[in-house]
C-alpha cells in the first residue's frame, strides 16, 4: 500500500500548528508551493524535492527523499499542507479538506495555474 505525504507531514503538523496559522504555507514563484512546517515543496506534476532543497534547504530536502525512498511506497501526487489544503495532482485541484467538497481557488491557481472546469465561475 502507498503511503500519501500527509501520513509523513502528520507529525510536523502537530509540532508546528502554530506556525501554520501564521503562513507557513508560501509560494516562492509562480507554480510552486512551500510548507514549511511540514517540510516539503509541490509543483503541479507533485511533491519536489528540487524545489524543497533550493526553498527549505538541503537538511529538509534529505529527509523528504529517506521519505520518498520508503520501501512502503510513496506517492506524492497526493498530499496536504499543514494548512489543511488536500491537493490531487492527477485531478489538477486543490480542496479545502480531503473531504474535496470545496475547491481552494487559491491553492489550485497556485499550482496548477487554472481552476478545474466544475470549480470555475459561471459567465
Amino acid at each position: 500500500m502507498r503511503k500519501i505525504l500527509s501520513s509523513i507531514a502528520l507529525p510536523f503538523i502537530l509540532i508546528a500548528g502554530a506556525a501554520a496559522a501564521s503562513g507557513g504555507v508560501y509560494s516562492p514563484t509562480e507554480g510552486v508551493s512551500c510548507d514549511k512546517p511540514a517540510g516539503f515543496c509541490a509543483e503541479g506534476t507533485g511533491v519536489s524535492a528540487t524545489w524543497t532543497e533550493k526553498c527549505l534547504g538541503p537538511a529538509v530536502a534529505h529527509k523528504l527523499a529517506e521519505n520518498m525512498n520508503d520501501p512502503a511506497g510513496f506517492d506524492g501526487s497526493v498530499f496536504r499542507f499543514s494548512n489543511r489544503v488536500h491537493c490531487d495532482i492527477k485531478a489538477q485541484v486543490c480542496t479545502k479538506d480531503k473531504f474535496k467538497a470545496v475547491v481552494n481557488q487559491s491553492a489550485t491557481k497556485t499550482l496548477f495555474g487554472k481552476l478545474p472546469l466544475a470549480a470555475s465561475p459561471s459567465r
